[in-house]
């Protein structure tokens, strides 16, 4: 059963339009080589409320389909945090958060040369958060389902939903894994070669 699934798997890989090589009787298919970048909205709940990360990704595209790049975020919005638990003795003051992350992405691009077609990319990296009296290091692992609008020939309209996992914040009375940890929406411009 195991081969025959790594059978099919490697069929469909093969088979895959962007992926596939072009044949010929003399000489070999080249690959194609391109490269986008741009800046992406993200809109997401921390904790309670919704905040805006702004960022941009960007990275080389192999035989229109396969992506290897990287991604940068940083929270814009102001969201003010309250303890979980209040000090007994204290009225808790509201923090203001400071949150960002980013690292390599790779993905792949389904039909790229459809007017509407999708595209899907994992996130892998590490962030920062921290408050006023708090700081902390994490990694994160963001994978994405995106739509995208072929807008002109260099330019690509996405958008799309994420999830980002978060793990390494150690607990403490403002903000946790559990807070940072939600789905996103996402809108991306790209322009480049495709």
């Amino acid at each position: 059963m195991k081969k025959l699934i790594c059978t099919l798997f490697l069929c469909v890989i093969l088979a895959a339009p962007g992926l596939a090589r072009e044949r010929s009787i003399f000489g070999a298919s080249r690959t194609v080589i391109g490269g986008f970048g741009g800046p992406v909205l993200k809109i997401t709940d921390i904790n309670g409320d919704i905040g805006a990360l702004v960022g941009g990704r960007g990275g080389w595209i192999l035989n229109h389909s396969l992506t290897l790049g990287a991604g940068g975020y940083l929270l814009a919005s102001d969201l003010d945090l309250t303890p979980k638990v209040a000090p007994l003795d204290e009225v808790p003051i509201p923090e203001q958060l400071k949150f960002g992350y980013g690292g390599f992405e790779m993905g792949y691009v389904i039909r790229p040369k459809e007017l509407v077609h999708f595209s899907f990319n994992t996130l892998l990296g590490a962030g920062n958060v921290r408050l006023e009296n708090f700081e902390d290091n994490f990694f994160v692992v963001e994978p994405a389902l995106n739509m995208e609008i072929n807008v002109t020939p260099n330019m690509r309209l996405g958008m799309g939903l994420s999830y980002r996992l978060v793990n390494g914040v150690d607990d403490n009375v403002w903000v946790n894994d559990a807070d940072l940890t939600n789905t996103v929406g996402v809108i991306t411009l790209k322009f480049g070669k495709f």
